[in-house]
């Protein structure tokens, strides 16, 4: 069996670096931030366990070990040139930028936007991508994260987006069956409630409440905030969910406020890695995200 060869892709990024000894015109001609070129180099020197590159305040020069290696695969990428000559092929137009976030906060907030948000970043592809795991921004293809938790990540540069409220909410027709009782006290007592955090964050407004007559046994305790959400929508019980998921849903009658928001302990974080230069696009996208959430919660 042939020994497997490092990531492709790094490879590709590596090609352009060496080329052209700059990370940032190697980021230009391939349509990507600087910073992803900057991990990609990265990744492929971790891979092979060869320093390519010095970096230093002035830039990136190449080691002894990267000039070798860029030489020997020059040709490759020359064959593979020619060999795609004859087929039309358009180069990347545009820059890309890879927003990693939760699948219920790109549904909830960022794709309602997208439009917006893409419309304020002429020239830039915009790339969702989701996953419930921590991405890791410096071995990833990652260039900006939105990250739910308590913040203080090692590596990264954390900013928070919400003030880690909790809003109480229910469907306007759970309201209605439950007419005449107190929303602050009997509600949470009386009806079904939707439980998300293993913590149980019902226990924090019961406690910030002093409710004297305890909560209601037996809640769903369901694990996501899209389903969670779903099931208050439905009017399946009431929920504590956190406003930037629910902004849309308030606006529209969907949902309403029963009570005052509740403080929590983690709350949406605008992560970016700590080691990466900042691009004007991705200080743009900053800029409108920020600007975003700041519309949503004043809503």
């Amino acid at each position: 069996m042939s020994r497997p060869l490092p990531p492709l892709n790094a490879i590709r990024y590596f090609e352009a670096a060496a080329r052209y000894q700059s990370f940032r015109r190697a980021a230009d001609e391939l349509g990507v931030t600087q910073g992803a070129v900057s991990k990609q180099v990265a990744l492929l020197e971790d891979t092979i366990g060869v320093r390519l590159f010095e970096r230093d305040s002035g830039g990136v020069t190449l080691t002894l070990e990267g000039r070798e290696l860029g030489l020997s695969i020059a040709p490759a990428f020359e064959i593979l040139e020619r060999s795609f000559e004859r087929y039309n092929r358009a180069g990347p137009g545009s820059k890309r930028i890879r927003l990693a976030t939760l699948a219920s906060f790109a549904a909830a907030f960022l794709v309602p936007r997208f439009d917006r948000l893409t419309s304020g970043l002429p020239g830039v592809e915009l790339e969702l991508f989701t996953s419930d795991r921590i991405v890791d921004l410096a071995k990833e293809e990652a260039d900006l994260s939105i990250r739910h938790g308590g913040g203080g990540w090692s590596g990264v540069v954390s900013k928070p987006l919400d003030h880690g409220m909790l809003v109480p909410v229910a469907a306007p027709g759970l309201l209605q069956r439950h007419r005449g009782a107190d929303p602050n006290d009997e509600l949470p007592r009386t009806a079904r409630r939707i439980q998300v955090f293993l913590s149980d964050e019902w226990r924090t407004y019961a406690a910030d409440r002093k409710l004297a007559g305890g909560l209601s046994p037996n809640p769903i305790v369901l694990e996501h905030f899209a389903v969670a959400t779903s099931a208050a929508l439905q009017g399946l019980g009431v929920a504590l969910l956190p406003k930037l998921l629910i902004c849309d849903h308030l606006s529209s009658g969907a949902l309403l406020a029963f009570s005052d928001p509740v403080q929590w302990e983690q709350g949406f974080y605008l992560v970016q890695s700590g080691e990466e230069p900042q691009v004007p696009e991705l200080t743009a996208l900053v800029e409108l995200l920020q600007h975003e959430v700041e519309d949503a919660l004043a809503s």
